[in-house]
């Protein structure tokens, strides 16, 4: 398995779940991983959730200027593949994203 096993499955919860855990390092790990496997590949939809996903473990340990950062690398490549919905989400994540969208 790409991200280590989970106890008594034989196979490793996704990052995403690790997150909603609080597992933040084995969540950053998997998403580092799985951005450096979708930029390998050229999986450019990977390549912005995986963004996502290290910008919410980065909001979540307090770190804003991480988050943010990644979340503007997620906008960019977003927008620039096309994938509006994705774009849409990483926008949600940047600071003032609520009170824009009331």
């Amino acid at each position: 398995p790409l991200f280590g096993p989970d106890r008594g499955t034989g196979r490793s919860p996704a990052p995403s779940i690790r997150l909603r855990r609080a597992e933040h390092t084995a969540a950053r790990d998997g998403y580092r991983q799985a951005l450096e496997l979708a930029r390998a590949t050229g999986a450019k939809s990977a390549e912005v959730q995986a963004l996502l996903g290290l910008a919410a473990v980065e909001g979540q340990l307090g770190r804003p200027t991480e988050a943010e950062a990644l979340a503007r690398q997620a906008v960019a490549l977003a927008r620039r593949a096309g994938f509006r919905l994705l774009e849409r989400q990483a926008l949600e994540m940047l600071p003032g994203a609520a009170a824009a969208a009331n």
